[in-house]
């Protein structure tokens, strides 16, 4: 069957507006890290996302999916190792912060005469 101008450049107009929406749906989640220690930054990019940090705890808003890879990223630029990491719902593993924390030296006391 043949469109007439009109209704195809209208059904045009709507796969086309069918197909792009999908990123306009696309809702970005609220992700936290729990700190080992403060941060040295109370606001930060790290995963293209602004994290901000009061104390032992930062949250971002992102569309980024919770991984061992953004959170390694986070922590590098945290400088800090990670106890939590996720969207509430779905925090990553202990294996997972594991992985996301290689790398991190332990924090150092020293004493003091």
């Amino acid at each position: 069957m043949l469109f007439k101008a009109p209704a195809k450049a209208l059904f045009i107009a709507i796969a086309m507006g069918a197909a792009l929406s999908g990123t306009a749906f696309a809702r970005d989640q609220v992700i936290s890290a729990s700190l080992a220690q403060p941060a040295a930054q109370t606001q930060f990019v790290a995963n293209s996302a602004v994290w901000s940090c009061e104390g032992q705890s930062c949250v971002a808003r992102t569309s980024q999916s919770a991984t061992v890879r953004t959170c390694r990223q986070f922590v590098r630029e945290a400088g800090v190792a990670v106890t939590a990491f996720g969207p509430e719902n779905a925090p990553l593993t202990t294996e997972a912060l594991a992985q996301c924390n290689e790398g991190i030296a332990p924090e150092v006391q020293q004493a003091q005469n």
